[in-house]
């Protein structure tokens, strides 16, 4: 056996040890160096309603949707059906494990929660979530063909909100007594952005249809905590006092701007499309289409403006009622009302305790809105006209087709349709001749600086030989001129995809496919044809 001397034995293990250690400071800073330290954080994945469930065990956790849940999702039985918990239905996040409120980040990825089933009409905060809590996030989610019935603080996404709730939606029916709404019951101190319902919402007092109560605290004369935009609701709403398309009551400062309200609203007292009480807040470049009926303050776009400010808004619903009745507003007491219109045709309604009654062609003209002599506003909306209604203009916050239309936000048009992430929405598929494109997302709603992933699968429809040499995404702007182009990657011969980040000047996109066949010449041929794809941007 041959012998290694000590000390040469001692060099080669210090010698491991040292490449050892290397290595593992190595991987360590590669590690650190290609994830930036915002994103490093444990996700848990949501698949099936038992996940869903067992949040309420860890309400600070962060976590993601990975796929619609349904009735047909395993624990639906159990947890979330007509039967579950003796007929109860979903126990609310939050009540489980005794915890009061989410305080974690929930990201829906534009995935739906559908048939959610809550019947507990005795019970107190009643949703999906109970409380999302200060600091917590709830975005990219849908809760679809929801059934909700509670008692107080009711709404179809959350009871009572304190956090920040983006891009998500509810369908279906919220029931319950007092502050009740379609997503939310009562929103205090958080912000709402890109949100919508058009859930039918039934109760008593402060019901909405986006939200019952908004609720938050004036921290000095120049500073409003809380905030409500780019947000809508079109379900039918009815109650008995405070009563809004879009909110029920707003109590202390709050903002609600570039939002929208439809439907029909029904009640008693405060009755209104959008803001059944507007205390010492803001409501600026909003409007109403929803038909109002109550009794007593009853207004087209807000019923009481105590001490608030009512902005570039109009109405265009009809208004009935007994007393305070106004076409725009029905009792504004120590509040200003500037630059707002109500249509004093479809309205049914000649006076208003606040703004400018116009005839419906009037409210359909350009200079109603933009004319500071005739019209004596004190400076002109923010608008600028369009083609055609379905295209729009991002760079201002109004679009109208000149005598075509009413104003309309230039944020609003893929709402209604069930996807609202980019990446998710439907593909569409566009027949060109020699190949069919199918291409997604066929409609794009996106932010400014957010990025949305073009895909493009390519099939021949002739018996040709065909090679594709390239594919490239054309963006265009309202005015249907080019703006930028983008060549795509090519993933397979007849598939391609890219990432683009969303500048704010696009209006829609079309794909260029550049090929050519075996009996041809070779030389490219290009073909999009009129197939464009709309990109409507929120600022």
């Amino acid at each position: 056996m041959k012998i290694i001397p000590s000390s040469r034995r001692n060099r080669y293990i210090a010698g491991v040890i040292i490449l050892l250690v290397a290595i593992a400071l190595i991987v360590w800073l590669a590690s650190w160096l290609s994830v930036p330290s915002s994103e490093i954080r444990d996700w848990f994945e949501i698949r099936d309603w038992y996940d869903l469930s067992a949040i309420g065990n860890n309400l600070c956790g962060s976590y993601i949707l990975m796929n619609d849940l349904d009735s047909t999702t395993a624990g639906y039985d159990e947890l979330a059906s007509p039967t579950a918990n003796g007929g109860k239905g979903w126990e609310p996040l939050g009540i489980l494990g005794g915890t009061a409120s989410f305080t974690g980040t929930f990201d829906g990825r534009g995935y739906e929660i559908r048939d959610l089933f809550v019947n507990r009409p005795d019970q107190t905060r009643i949703g999906l979530f109970d409380i999302i809590d200060h600091g917590a996030v709830v975005e990219n989610l849908g809760v679809a063909n929801v059934t909700v019935v509670g008692d107080r603080l009711v709404g179809g996404l959350v009871a009572l909100n304190k956090g920040t709730i983006s891009n998500s939606y509810s369908t279906g029916s919220v029931t319950g007594n007092d502050e009740v709404g379609g997503l939310v019951g009562d929103h205090s101190w958080g912000a709402l952005h890109n949100c919508y319902s058009i859930a039918s919402v039934t109760g008593g007092n402060e019901v909405g249809g986006l939200l019952g109560r908004n609720d938050a605290t004036t921290v000095n004369d120049s500073y409003l905590e809380g905030t409500v935009s780019s947000s809508y609701s079109k379900g039918n709403v009815t109650g008995q006092s405070s009563v809004g398309g879009l909110v029920g009551a707003i109590d202390h400062s709050i903002i609600v701007e570039d939002a929208y309200s439809g439907g029909s609203v029904t009640g008693n007292n405060n009755v209104v499309g959008l803001v059944a009480s507007d205390e010492f807040s803001i409501v600026s470049n909003s409007y109403s289409t929803a038909s109002v009926t109550g009794s007593w303050k009853v207004g087209g776009l807000v019923g009481h403006n105590h001490g608030g400010t009512v902005g570039n808004s109009y109405s265009i619903g009809n208004v009935t009622g007994d007393e305070y009745v106004g076409g725009l507003v029905g009792w504004n007491e120590y509040g200003t009302v500037s630059n707002s219109f109500w249509d004093i045709e479809t309205s049914g309604q000649a006076t208003s305790d606040g703004g400018t009654g116009k005839t419906t062609a009037e409210m359909q003209y350009f200079a109603t809105f933009i004319d500071t002599e005739t019209e004596g506003l004190d400076e002109p909306w923010d608008l600028t006209t369009v083609s055609g209604p379905d295209r729009r203009n991002p760079s201002h916050i109004w679009n109208i087709v000149y005598r075509g239309t009413y104003p309309f936000l230039s944020w609003h048009f893929c709402f209604p349709h069930v996807r609202i992430s980019p990446i998710l929405i439907e593909t569409m598929t566009t027949p060109s001749g020699y190949l069919d494109l199918t291409v997604s997302p066929a409609k794009v709603c996106a932010n400014i600086g957010e990025q949305i992933e073009i895909r493009c699968t390519i099939q021949p429809m002739v018996f040709t030989p065909i090679e594709i040499s390239s594919v490239d995404v054309l963006l265009f702007d309202s005015y249907d001129s080019m703006v930028r182009e983008r060549a795509m990657t090519m993933d397979s011969a007849w598939s391609a995809h890219t990432v683009y980040k969303i500048v704010g000047d696009e209006a829609y996109y079309k794909l260029k496919v550049s090929f050519t066949t075996g009996y041809a010449k070779p030389e490219e041929h290009s073909e999009y044809g009129a197939h464009s794809f709309p990109i409507v941007v929120s600022p």
